[in-house]
Order: structure tokens, then C-alpha cells, then sequence
């Protein structure tokens, strides 16, 4: 089995959207304790990878979460987008 998938001819890495998908609760959200779950599953070295980053931008932008959660993870996503654009 492949470590990505192909989301509209986007890789993504698997394992990040299958957690989504297996933490997601009855009303189709994700908790703060699921995507903190999923966001220490990916940190290779003790950062990101593009394809992770772009795997939870995916998440962000195509799962329900509650408010605060919400809030939580656009400004992770602030932050590791800036650091990731510094380095290219």
C-alpha cells in the first residue's frame, strides 16, 4: 500500500487522512484531542514535511471541527506555513 493517496490529483499523505477519517465523531467533526493525535503522528524529525503540511491544510479546509479547534489549527497551520515558505 502506497504512503499517500491522491485527493483530485493531490498527494496527500494516507495515514493523516485515514486518522481524519477514523477520529471523525458522530456529527462529523474532529476534536481538539483527535487533531492534536493526528498532528503528533506527523512530524518527521520534529517537523513537518510538505506533504504533511499540505495533508493538514487538506484537513482543515475539508473536515468540521468545533470553534476553538478551529482557531487552534489555523494558527498552527499560521505558523508552520510561514517557517515552511521561509525555507523553500
Amino acid at each position: 500500500m502506497s504512503y499517500y493517496t491522491l485527493i483530485n490529483n493531490v498527494k496527500y499523505d494516507r495515514k493523516l487522512v485515514d486518522l481524519a477519517e477514523q477520529y471523525k465523531t458522530e456529527d462529523d467533526t474532529l476534536s481538539w484531542k483527535s487533531v492534536n493525535a493526528i498532528l503528533h503522528s506527523c512530524k518527521d524529525a520534529g517537523k513537518f514535511t510538505k506533504i504533511e503540511l499540505a495533508t493538514i491544510n487538506y484537513i482543515n479546509d475539508n473536515y468540521a471541527f468545533d470553534y476553538d479547534t478551529k482557531q487552534l489549527l489555523n494558527l498552527i497551520l499560521f505558523l508552520c506555513n510561514s517557517l515552511q515558505s521561509k525555507h523553500d
